[in-house]
């Protein structure tokens, strides 16, 4: 599967491990999501989105809600 970026950035887990598109992820609260790509910081203060699935659902979170991160490459 290909690996999520954008510009100069690169969607990671936490520890580092590079984010492929389609990729099932849970949420802080254990639900399952499929990845479907985001949006890196535009600013310093800012920690981006990730645009994720579930059945029928396209939501837009902070990537934190993952234990995701966008890294810059």
């Amino acid at each position: 599967m290909p690996i999520i970026t954008k510009g100069e950035f690169i969607l990671c887990h936490e520890n580092g491990d590079v984010c492929e598109l389609g990729e099932k992820v849970k949420s802080f609260r254990g639900e399952s999501w499929t990845l479907e790509g985001g949006t890196p910081p535009h600013k310093p203060a800012s920690t981006g989105r990730v645009h994720v699935r579930q059945g029928g659902c396209s939501r837009e979170f902070f990537p934190g809600v993952f234990n995701l991160t966008w890294q810059l490459v």
